[in-house]
């Protein structure tokens, strides 16, 4: 997604844009994997398949990983949005993951989707999304990435 004419991306452009390019599917990894399944791939973060890092090496490699991966898709030193998600039983749009606020910026809020509705839950169930307008620049989301890695924070999109 580009920015017109220099001027800050706003939620409303970034809707416009998410609902031309991914009609009726909420910015949701399972819901995307299923609707959009020709352009799915999965990335192994270390050899053999293994999912979490034991030790400082694993985790430097899942970052060396990540980093090649993003650079290559992203391109050094150029804009893109990264969304964040925040859990609650209310519309109330709340970030869910403190380690999130050591992100430049301030998150906007930018929609709320009912998970409650789509998945037919008995509980309120509501997903909050936030996103930020960045620039990238490798290894500029390591501690992000970590947190990701560690299964602390989920439900990040770049």
């Amino acid at each position: 997604m580009s920015k017109r004419g220099g001027s800050e991306l706003t939620g409303a452009a970034l809707l416009r844009y998410w609902e031309d390019s991914y009609p009726d599917c909420p910015p949701v990894g399972y819901l995307l994997r299923q609707r959009f399944a020709e352009f799915w791939y999965r990335i192994h973060t270390l050899p053999e398949s293994k999912r979490y890092a034991d030790s400082s090496p694993e985790m430097s490699e899942i970052l060396r990983r990540h980093n090649i991966l993003l650079t290559s898709l992203l391109g050094d030193g150029k804009r893109y949005v990264l969304i964040t998600t925040g859990y609650s039983d209310s519309t109330e749009p709340v970030q869910s993951y403190q380690q999130l606020q050591s992100i430049p910026g301030s998150g906007e809020h930018w929609m709320t989707t009912p998970m409650h509705i789509l998945d037919n839950y008995l509980h309120l169930n509501y997903w909050h999304f936030f996103f930020y307008e960045m620039t990238w620049t490798g290894q500029s989301m390591d501690e992000l990435l970590k947190l990701v890695a560690d299964d602390v924070i989920s439900n990040v999109l770049f």
